[in-house]
């Protein structure tokens, strides 16, 4: 069972890239709710989007137990995935609906992190709507994201920033998400040119594109990452490790193209490369649990 967005996901279609091979699709798909009766149970099935497009929460009903996948990450500020359809204004509407979709009592189940009450959902229901309030006021004010971290915007806000999502990282996240709105993706057009002239015509084209249409489409960092990805998926490794090596040059900063990039030289065997890279994205977030992990698989002693 799967939101019929994560089933067109699945099936593999990347814009011009051809699906991926032998992937197993959902039997059944959905866009509204469906109740089912299982173990003895009566479960409800909830689609949920702000996280992607395909999240959905699964409510045991009997149990009061609400497992919500990724759209929690416990005590730390969320994740907008824009590769995916992630929306700052919907997952506000999705977590604020939640609050009183269900008994006081209720668990809920976090795709990171510890378990959460209904008090506990509401402090960070509070937190995401001050948060993205205080980022839509920057935005609209014409800041950038360096900006706003530069000049401490969620100095109210900092116990939820942490290693795996950090104010730095929320803020660029819910303004990629408004600003984004009506922009197709880069990647769209990207994996024409890949396709049919390769990929150097592919890098030259999104430096063409940002700086002769900057407001046509969503350059963001996640967005040449998960295109780095579906390029690796296909063992197009070459073509995976330029896109990821372009995100670096994009956000220097962050620590995530830089643990993408080692995956990708990983996967082509180069691992003084992969080493390199994955040292790098530590560099920028010491705690990165795949950069360690990365290290650890080719550096044993580390």
């Amino acid at each position: 069972i799967a939101h019929k967005n994560t089933k067109d996901e699945l099936a593999g279609k990347y814009f011009a890239l051809d699906p991926l091979p032998g992937q197993e699709l959902p039997l059944i798909t959905l866009e509204n709710e469906l109740s089912l009766r299982f173990n003895g149970e009566d479960i409800q099935i909830i689609p949920a989007p702000g996280h992607t497009q395909g999240d959905m929460l699964v409510y045991f009903i009997d149990s009061k137990v609400v497992c919500m996948g990724d759209l929690l990450f416990s005590d730390t500020f969320p994740v907008l995935f824009s590769a995916y359809g992630g929306n700052a204004d919907q997952y506000l509407e999705t977590i604020e609906r939640l609050l009183g979709q269900f008994p006081a009592d209720v668990k809920f189940i976090a795709g990171h992190g510890r378990d959460y009450s209904l008090d506990d959902l509401k402090a960070y229901c509070h937190m995401a709507i001050g948060t993205i309030d205080l980022i839509k006021q920057g935005t609209e004010a014409r800041k950038e994201p360096q900006e706003m971290v530069a000049e401490n915007l969620l100095k109210d806000w900092k116990k939820w920033s942490s290693s795996q999502v950090s104010s730095e990282t929320w803020i660029t996240q819910v303004y990629d998400s408004l600003t984004s709105q009506g922009r197709k993706l880069i990647a769209e057009p990207l994996t024409y040119t890949i396709m049919e002239v390769g990929i150097e015509a592919a890098i030259a084209q999104y430096h063409e594109l940002k700086k002769n249409q900057p407001d046509s489409y969503d350059f963001s960092e996640d967005v040449l990452n998960m295109l780095g990805y579906q390029l690796l998926w296909r063992d197009m490794n070459e073509a995976a490790i330029e896109i990821h090596k372009l995100n670096t040059q994009a956000y220097p900063d962050s620590a995530n193209p830089y643990d993408s990039l080692g995956d990708a030289y990983e996967a082509s065997g180069e691992v003084a490369l992969a080493i390199q890279s994955y040292e790098k994205a530590l560099e920028r977030d010491p705690e990165m649990p795949s950069a360690i992990e990365g290290l650890k698989r080719l550096k044993p002693e580390v």
